[in-house]
């Protein structure tokens, strides 16, 4: 059965129900004009319990979307939003104290020159920083590693510590990105689910015609 005449009988509610009369006149062959044994319609409940847990497999998978949906907005909210403090706390370095100049004055240290130094260089180092997260977007939560970044070429200890601060909020902003991206993938239904979807209708329709046949066959024990 194709998914054209799938949707033209799941559309409407008389065409399942025609569907279920069908199965259900299809089923008592079973108990007409040959009775099944009691034993054998003991083995009949395994079969119209396990067809009707595989029609209930879809209705499953509709509640993880709508449970992952909600989720989803607000994971994907919290990624975007690590990534945007991470863009604007080291978008503009020449505003900041990280591109100081230092003003010569009588307890100016000898060494001031290398640390002026040092402090260029940690400038010039985010200055390319910003430059690459100001290219990213976040509402499409890119992938980001510090490898993306040049190497620093200062190594003053006290300055390295810019570098882990960046790299503490790239690794926040990739866990939250793994999570939104592992909750967003929850939101689609595996080829199985479709399938079950689409045949959920029938499977339910034979399940129920069997228990009906069921209930007609023990009847029929009944009355010898």
């Amino acid at each position: 059965m194709n998914e054209f005449w799938t949707n033209v009988i799941i559309s409407d509610g008389g065409n399942v129900l025609l569907l279920f009369l069908l199965l259900l006149a299809l089923s008592h062959l079973l108990v007409f004009p040959k009775n099944l044994s009691k034993r054998a319609w003991k083995k009949v409940d395994y079969i119209w319990l396990g067809v009707a847990a595989l029609g209930l497999l879809s209705l499953a998978s509709d509640v993880r979307i709508s449970i992952a949906k909600n989720w989803s907005e607000i994971e994907s909210s919290r990624a975007i939003s690590s990534l945007e403090r991470l863009r604007y706390f080291y978008s503009t370095p020449d505003n900041t104290h990280f591109c100081m100049q230092f003003v010569k004055s009588a307890l100016t240290p000898d060494d001031v020159r290398e640390r002026q130094k040092q402090h260029d260089l940690r400038c010039a180092w985010l200055k390319d920083v910003a430059n690459i997260l100001k290219e990213l977007e976040p509402e499409k939560l890119p992938e980001i590693s510090m490898d993306k970044f040049p190497i620093p070429t200062f190594d003053d200890e006290y300055l390295l510590e810019t570098v882990n601060n960046i790299e503490k909020h790239v690794n926040w902003y990739n866990e939250d990105r793994r999570q939104a991206i592992e909750t967003a993938s929850l939101l689609s239904k595996t080829n199985l689910e479709k399938n079950l979807f689409y045949f959920s209708p029938f499977l339910l329709c034979l399940a129920l015609a069997l228990r009906i046949a069921k209930v007609t066959g023990e009847l029929r024990h009944e009355k010898t």
